[in-house]
């Protein structure tokens, strides 16, 4: 497991622990939602989070998975959920409805990594302006760095984010999106680094 990701579960176990400490019965199943970002194929991780965190908190837990940030942001705001992962675009979406718990630090600093990645037999493409008019692949239109930041990267570059490309969701998020696709389709994706990953 990367250092990134254990002090990141570490930070939501200590976040969990003061909140639990606050009041709620002892039996009550503990609901935890997490977006795409958190890989869900990493099934061993999961298991033995899921048994490290009852048994620190005396509690159930049950994780929730969803595959798009609008679902588990609308967990949060109905309030089926106790807890989320979410990543910082949907936070700001919903701040005045949210309390921040804890943040997952990456060497030390609350950030993160994006990386946009071509086909290997794409040795043309230096930045994400090389792309104008080829269908880019963005990650979930509520996702910081799959979306938004790709979008500014062109604004910043003075072109028309609307007018840039061809542009499709894929569905899912991060190693999902990895799986090989139809020839020509897309040039270009956005993944965001969550484990470490230079």
């Amino acid at each position: 497991m990367s250092k990134f990701l254990r002090l990141a579960l570490i930070a939501i176990w200590f976040g969990a622990s003061c909140c639990c400490a606050l009041g709620a019965a002892p039996d009550r199943t503990i609901r935890f939602a997490m977006t795409p970002a958190f890989l869900h194929d990493q099934h061993t991780l999961l298991a033995q989070w899921h048994d490290y965190l009852e048994v620190r908190l005396n509690r159930p837990v049950e994780f929730v998975q969803r595959d798009r940030y609008r679902d588990t942001m609308d967990l949060l705001q109905q309030q089926k959920v106790d807890f989320a992962w979410i990543c910082d675009y949907p936070y700001v979406m919903l701040k005045k409805e949210l309390r921040l718990v804890a943040v997952a630090l990456n060497e030390g600093k609350p950030t993160y990594r994006s990386y946009l990645i071509v086909p290997a037999r794409d040795l043309k493409t230096q930045n994400v302006n090389d792309l104008k008019g080829s269908v880019f692949a963005y990650a979930d239109p509520h996702s910081n760095t799959g979306y938004l930041v790709p979008r500014f990267e062109i604004k910043q570059s003075g072109l028309d984010p609307e007018k840039f490309s061809s542009e499709h969701f894929l569905p899912g998020h991060t190693a999902r999106r990895l799986t090989p696709l139809p020839k020509g389709w897309p040039r270009g994706q956005r993944l965001t680094a969550m484990s470490g990953m230079r």
